[in-house]
């Protein structure tokens, strides 16, 4: 399972040109000593108990798929951070880069593509990703219905043991989730709903589905051409909103906000912060794209946060 790694982890030419030209004046680009410890990610799969509600139209989204990263040095009940992808990424660059980070710090994690995205689509011609949106309000509720069974699914196989069957002895006591744009989203209403996450960091997220689709500079040409009114598309998602602020239950939260976000609109992204009692929040002086210039910054934020709250 490791021939898919490159494939999905390296950065694009563009992505590598930009960061190229950054190395020189950002921190956290070196590699130390426990940097270069840290072993090789390796991809496992985990068997649905149950076929998902996208299964007939797409049953590969029947496997979840986990890119799992130990660090150099890790105890048997190291923390674990479960990171959702960006959904539009044509790689794991980025992820794998905060993966690492943490792995630094003594912190596991694991990559979990969400349906339609890299290995988990059906038709692998398409970029990753795109059918997630591109089909209708029902399939897109049904997508995201499914991405929060999937990581009900993987946070119940980890409390029951299922780690020590990729790696002896492994069993993290204290668990966190991150995810980037439409994996932060996704990972907030995860967080939100399940308490035994205990930590969450949320880039260039935002909260109430049908808003961020009707406005969103990379959503509101599909929502015009699907042609649904905003009542339509409230009522489908309606129960993907997020839950009162008691619901947070005083467990910590770290939002990375883009000051000229178009994709998810300033409106939205107020609306999750608002949800959210006391969030620790990062602006990045970037749109929602040009955010990735600041990835080497933001990875060392992220692992900051969970090195200070999963203890």
């Amino acid at each position: 399972m490791n021939s898919l790694f490159p494939r999905t982890g390296r950065p694009s030419l563009a992505t590598l040109a930009l960061s190229w030209a950054l190395l020189g004046s950002l921190p956290g680009v070196c590699l130390d000593e426990a940097s270069q410890n840290i072993p090789r990610p390796e991809w496992h799969v985990i068997k649905r108990p149950h076929p998902g509600k996208s299964s007939a139209v797409n049953p590969a989204a029947d496997d979840l798929w986990l890119l799992t990263q130990s660090p150099a040095a890790r105890t048997n009940a190291a923390p674990l951070v479960i990171i959702l992808p960006m959904m539009g990424g044509p790689n794991l660059w980025a992820e794998t880069r905060i993966s690492r980070r943490l792995a630094e710090r003594g912190i596991a994690s694991a990559i979990m593509p969400l349906p339609q995205q890299f290995e988990r689509r059906f038709f692998l011609d398409l970029p990753s990703g795109k059918l997630f949106l591109e089909r209708d309000i029902k399939s897109l509720g049904n997508n995201m219905r499914e991405a929060l069974d999937d990581l009900i699914i993987a946070v119940d196989w980890i409390e029951q043991g299922g780690l020590p069957m990729l790696e002896p002895s492994w069993n993290p006591k204290l668990l966190g989730i991150a995810g980037i744009s439409l994996g932060g989203i996704t990972a907030s209403l995860a967080m939100s709903r399940d308490q035994r996450i205990r930590a969450g960091a949320f880039l260039l997220a935002g909260a109430g589905l049908a808003q961020i689709l009707a406005e969103g500079s990379e959503t509101k040409l599909l929502a015009k051409k699907l042609n649904p009114s905003m009542e339509m598309i409230s009522e489908q998602l309606s129960d993907l909103e997020l839950p009162p602020p008691q619901a947070w239950a005083n467990r910590p939260v770290l939002l990375a906000e883009a000051r000229w976000d178009l994709v998810v609109p300033q409106s939205a992204q107020r609306r999750l912060r608002e949800s959210i009692p006391h969030p620790q929040v990062v602006h990045l002086p970037s749109g929602h794209i040009s955010a990735i210039a600041h990835i080497f910054w933001v990875e060392d934020e992220i692992a900051d946060f969970f090195q200070e709250n999963l203890k």
